[in-house]
């Protein structure tokens, strides 16, 4: 009984964070860190401090969005160069991957300033990110807690 409780609370969360707008990514770690990316309210936080953020409009063809060193710009669609320059930050791509289903996953790197690498995919969106590069991650490694991330296409579901 106890088993099957916990699994409805775990759908529950599921459903509750892939409503609410909001994309919570989980350290992998023992702490309890977390990052959260807020659109709605214009928001970037690290566990409990959230500050401003600046996301992209729709019409720019790009996913973005910046709140003090944390930034992260992506080509909208599927992404047919191997760097950009956005916002004063380069990024480039580091390592692709075709996955089941017809899906393509990208691992960026943002080589400028604050260094960030990124695990993208153009229907699930903003999946891992963490700092330092992808060869050396010199602090915590954060996922995706749901299906679809952020800049997710509209379409994207659990399948």
């Amino acid at each position: 009984m106890r088993f099957f409780i916990l699994i409805i609370l775990f759908l529950y969360s599921i459903c509750n964070a892939e409503n609410s707008g909001d994309y919570y990514y989980y350290r992998i770690s023992r702490d309890s860190n977390f990052i959260i990316i807020s659109p709605k309210t214009n928001g970037f936080g690290v566990k409990d401090v959230i500050s401003d953020a600046e996301f992209c409009n729709v019409d720019i063809n790009f996913h973005c969005f910046s709140s003090g060193v944390m930034k992260f710009a992506v080509p909208q669609g599927n992404i047919e160069v191997k760097e950009w320059e956005y916002n004063g930050e380069l990024y480039k791509i580091v390592n692709y991957y075709h996955i089941n289903h017809g899906y393509d996953l990208w691992v960026i790197e943002k080589t400028t300033n604050y260094k960030m690498w990124f695990v993208w995919s153009s229907y699930y969106g903003l999946t891992m990110l963490g700092e330092g590069d992808a060869d050396n991650q010199v602090g915590g490694v954060y996922v995706l807690d749901g299906f679809c991330g952020f800049g997710a296409s509209g379409v994207c579901e659990f399948n």
